[in-house]
């Protein structure tokens, strides 16, 4: 597979497909791409035990890029309040959203949803940390957040921890070019172009993973989610996949 066709599976529009847009946000996502990676893994994973799903078949629902390389520390501001991200100690999984996102990024929140639930059901919520990258900050406040994760999560906060950095538009977009994260607002209908997928980073601070829904992916979320957590899960227990 092309990093071109790579990179138009990962970049998702959350708005009306302008074609300069577009091609904007194809070129970061390759540019990042070229940059960083070790390379698609597909081919050393085998079949899962626990889900019965064969990793190898995982390309048909996304796409998993190894890194391994150090994960850029940034200061942002939260719904907690100051952090500096990533979270040490804990796995961090990350994702870019907003909350007026009409398509993808509840989709994103689905996907997260079911690795928080396998998360509690193996007892591994001390382990995790849930962040989401907040892609629209000239809209989206601590308060909105907070409402959206409540609305969405519910039960699941009182058992895992998820936060949304949530700052001015130039502090956050510190956070988007340390992680390679596309972001194009459309003033007009206030829909926001941006990266989707998501950022696995171990307990050491080592971004290990960038993982993202292909359009098959988006369309069946919980089969991508079940990949997603056997990747979540191998990074929280320390080993390589298998």
């Amino acid at each position: 597979m092309s990093y071109l066709s790579e990179a138009s599976n990962i970049m998702v529009l959350c708005m009306q497909k302008k074609p300069l847009i577009l091609l904007i946000a194809i070129i970061a996502i390759l540019a990042s791409i070229t940059l960083m990676t070790r390379g698609i893994i597909f081919n050393k994973l085998g079949m899962h035990e626990e889900t019965g799903l064969n990793l190898v078949e995982f390309r048909k629902y996304g796409s998993l890029i190894e890194l391994n390389q150090p994960a850029p520390r940034v200061e942002i501001g939260t719904t907690e309040g100051k952090m500096t991200i990533p979270i040490p100690g804990k796995v961090n999984v990350m994702t870019p959203q907003y909350t007026h996102c009409p398509d993808i990024c509840p989709l994103e929140t689905i996907m997260m949803l079911y690795v928080m639930n396998k998360t509690i059901e193996y007892g591994y919520e001390d382990q995790v940390i849930f962040i989401t990258i907040n892609v629209d900050p000239w809209r989206d406040d601590a308060d909105i957040a907070k409402q959206y994760m409540q609305q969405t999560a519910g039960r699941y906060l009182d058992r895992v921890k998820w936060i949304w950095m949530v700052d001015t538009p130039e502090n956050m977009k510190k956070v988007w070019d340390a992680y390679k994260v596309a972001v194009e607002k459309d003033f007009e209908t206030g829909l926001v172009a941006h990266t989707g997928g998501f950022y696995i980073i171990d307990k050491e601070g080592q971004w290990r993973y960038f993982v993202a829904p292909s359009t098959e992916g988006w369309s069946q979320p919980k089969e991508f989610a079940k990949g997603l957590w056997v990747i979540v899960k191998s990074v929280i227990e320390g080993r390589e996949l298998q």
